[in-house]
């Protein structure tokens, strides 16, 4: 069952008092990239049907230490909504218990599928009746891709099959942003369900731009491009060098984003030790140039993106990119 008219369909229509975010991101915090300022939107332009509520992690993602100055475990003001900041685990399934009241409407938007923290808790919860949301609305955000579906494949199909026998699949809408994450979770979820799936494209801002941009001379010098992305499997950094050392042009390429799994805080020595040893020489007779320079807050992306030609993300399967208007 696929709607493209309203974000919730016709469910939300029935859940209009609250609606209850989780995600493992957000601000202050950066490292979790685009989700942050897609929740942040979306957020923003339900204030006036919803009572919004959101909640997070008391520290950014691969951070061993909270935010400065912030006060966890409990409801604070953000903009028009409420926002909570958790310190683990049992805090959670409190402020959880706190903001899903059982007598009155509210939907729990999860902004992850395998988040064990932020998804996987709060679908236990509601199993065993702890909370007891109208409806439940889940975010995959690229998380039934096969490239993504094809890491710690065991582990995830285990999740998904255990979520089927509880017959949890036929209770959710599940939030798709394009067209091609409606196909993923179709595929991902087999020919036996006919999930009811919403597909709302992602709210951006955009501000304009009046600093500095790339020069036509340094174009013609050197490509620039900009791999903006966490460092990670999935997002196949590996695929982006290698495909560069076959041009015959000089190639400058930064990459920027985190260093570290979001789940675990590891170092991701597997996806980042293959792109270290590939070096920067190609098969043709260019060059490529690689700089990391670690991740980028969200107040110096339009500078990062000015001062590159061509930027690419999330190559896991197909590669994606956009040149620069300059």
């Amino acid at each position: 069952m696929l709607k493209d008219a309203g974000l919730f369909g016709r469910r939300s229509r029935r859940c209009r008092a609250a609606i209850v975010m989780t995600t493992a991101g957000f601000a202050p915090g950066f490292k979790g990239g685009g989700p942050i300022r897609s929740l942040s939107n979306l957020a923003q332009a339900l204030k006036g049907d919803f009572t919004v509520r959101i909640v997070t992690r008391d520290r950014d993602i691969g951070d061993s230490a909270p935010y400065p100055g912030i006060r966890v475990d409990a409801w604070l003001r953000w903009n028009s909504a409420a926002i909570a900041y958790c310190s683990g685990a049992i805090s959670l399934c409190r402020v959880l218990r706190s903001a899903i009241k059982r007598n009155h409407s509210t939907i729990l938007y999860l902004n992850s599928y395998f988040h064990w923290l932020f998804s996987m808790l709060p679908l236990a919860l509601d199993l065993i009746g702890v909370i007891r949301p109208t409806c439940i609305v889940v975010a995959p955000r690229g998380e039934f891709s096969p490239g993504a579906l094809a890491i710690r494949s065991r582990r995830k199909r285990v999740f998904m099959r255990l979520a089927e026998m509880t017959g949890f699949h036929q209770r959710v809408v599940w939030h798709a942003t394009t067209p091609e994450e409606v196909k993923d979770i179709r595929r991902a979820l087999g020919d036996r369900h006919d999930p009811e799936i919403v597909v709302a494209r992602n709210l951006t801002i955009v501000s304009p731009w009046t600093g500095e941009t790339s020069s036509a001379g340094d174009c013609r010098e050197r490509l620039k491009i900009l791999f903006l992305s966490r460092i990670a499997e999935k997002k196949n950094l590996l695929f982006v060098i290698k495909s560069l050392q076959i041009v015959k042009a000089a190639v400058e390429l930064r990459i920027a984003g985190l260093l570290r799994t979001m789940l675990t805080g590891a170092f991701v020595s597997a996806s980042w030790r293959p792109c270290q040893e590939c070096e920067g020489h190609g098969c043709g007779a260019g060059t490529v140039r690689r700089r990391a320079t670690g991740t980028v807050e969200g107040a110096h992306l339009l500078l990062a993106y000015s001062r590159r030609e061509l930027w690419t993300r999330d190559c896991g399967g197909v590669a994606r990119g956009s040149a620069s208007p300059n």
